[in-house]
């Protein structure tokens, strides 16, 4: 929601309950009503009020207009996207792909209502490793929105944003930069410059120049002027103006700005914990960019004090198995490692390991990135058979999905050319070291 609407947003709450049970009789605009409630308690955070009014409203609008209509596809699409949100990866791909089926049945395959559920299904691909798939989904949404939309119209540019993200972490970043300079274009001649969507776009494309093409100063002008639009528009969003904050942050602590990157990162947590209360998701993660960055400036404590307090935070809010518990857990257990606490970090590591498995499937990336960190640990403790066998896993995981230049795989060749050093193995770290790339896209 925008900055200014969560208070607002709590009010239409307590009308809007009272409302819909007016509506007994009318069940299809009850429909809407409930749909436009579950929204609401999505956007506060609260997930399963959000689950409760979606499934009601889609009951009721398949009692009242059958299963092959349009309303009940638009509300696949939304409860598959809180899924999404809440870590059932599964659930909502199901959700996604029964959406798809009604709507190219009732419009016909090229028409772009099918065009936003393919982009949703290209969202969700990410979360379950199926990287290869969520670029497919993108082409496959952008062709028909080439293809049925008028050229400056906004969706073609969400669509292109989300495929260059994809592509630039498939190692693919000169098509990312022209689609995200493609995208920016379109919002200027749509919207006109200075104005939020516009400076989303310009974040974007920051975060690119940034993360891939290491071309800070460019980076740092476009966040600067997204920051100034999000914060002199009342229609800005709250995300978006952290966003673009974060990325700052990001280029102040590359280039050496450790004090304001600091001072910046800080700035998000307090406005996500005004704006949204502090049990929120959203202040979770928040809290995990401040905590990185005091981990990676050796403020040890502070950081485990904050890691604790994201942890808490996501298992009250998404529950204990969530693929963000998961992360946070596998980054308590690297800061254990580097506290020396490797018997605490051995048992948090191995949660967080069963965790990821459980939630994201056993070939996800994410799940290579935290074996090579427990076999890390296993180098410090000298558990080199151990830690050779996690690696080799973590690296099988990697290999089928990137190149060596991306930084995921370059993760886990570094920690086996570390391994075999230790090892007392010069001739299988030098094999590993000729892998060591300077690392490529990975936004």
């Amino acid at each position: 929601t925008a900055i200014g609407d969560t208070v607002a947003a709590r009010a239409l709450l307590r009308r809007g309950v009272a409302e819909v049970e007016r509506l007994d009789g009318q069940p299809v605009i009850q429909a809407r009503m409930l749909m436009t409630l579950g929204h609401v308690h999505e956007n506060l955070g609260r997930y399963e009020d959000a689950e409760r009014l979606y499934l009601r409203a889609l009951a009721q609008r398949r009692d009242a207009l059958g299963p092959r209509n349009l309303e009940v596809a638009e509300n696949l699409d939304h409860l598959g996207e809180l899924y999404r949100r809440m870590g059932r990866y599964q659930a909502a791909d199901s959700l996604y792909h029964l959406a798809l089926e009604t709507k190219s049945d009732v419009l016909g395959p090229e028409h772009p209502a099918v065009a936003e559920t393919l982009y949703l299904l290209g969202f969700l691909m990410p979360y379950l490793g199926r990287m290869e798939e969520s670029e497919r989904f993108y082409r496959r949404a952008l062709t028909i929105q080439r293809r049925s939309l008028t050229t400056n119209d906004p969706k073609l540019s969400n669509t292109m944003i989300q495929l260059a993200t994809i592509l630039s972490r498939r190692a693919k970043p000169d098509e990312a930069e022209v689609l995200l300079r493609e995208a920016l274009a379109i919002r200027v001649s749509a919207y006109g410059s200075g104005t939020p969507l516009v400076a989303d776009a310009q974040t974007y494309l920051a975060d690119f120049l940034h993360g891939v093409r290491q071309q800070d100063a460019e980076a740092e002008r476009l966040y600067r002027e997204a920051i100034a639009v999000h914060r002199r528009s009342p229609e800005g969003g709250l995300s978006e103006l952290t966003h673009a904050i974060e990325g700052l942050a990001g280029v102040a602590e590359a280039v050496g700005r450790y004090g304001e990157s600091e001072t910046l990162r800080r700035d998000i947590v307090r406005v996500r914990t005004d704006y949204l209360g502090p049990d929120h998701p959203s202040v979770a993660n928040a809290l995990a960019g401040l905590g990185g960055f005091l981990h990676r400036r050796g403020r040890l404590a502070e950081a485990e004090r904050l890691v604790r307090q994201e942890i808490a935070i996501l298992q009250a809010s998404m529950g204990p198995e969530h693929h963000a518990v998961a992360t946070a857990l596998a980054r308590m257990g690297t800061l254990l490692t580097d506290e020396g606490r490797y018997e605490e970090a051995d048992s948090v590591f191995r949660v967080a390991i069963a965790m990821r498995e459980r939630v994201s499937g056993p070939r996800h990336a994410l799940l290579a990135l935290v074996l090579a960190d427990y076999a890390r640990l296993l180098t410090e403790r000298r558990r080199f058979a151990d830690a050779e066998t996690a690696l080799a896993r973590a690296l099988d995981i990697v290999e089928r999905q990137y190149p060596d230049e991306h930084p995921d795989a370059q993760h886990v060749i570094r920690g086996l050319v570390a391994l075999y050093q230790r090892w007392g193995r010069p001739e299988d770290a030098a094999r590993y070291r000729a892998r060591i790339r300077k690392v490529g896209p990975g936004v």
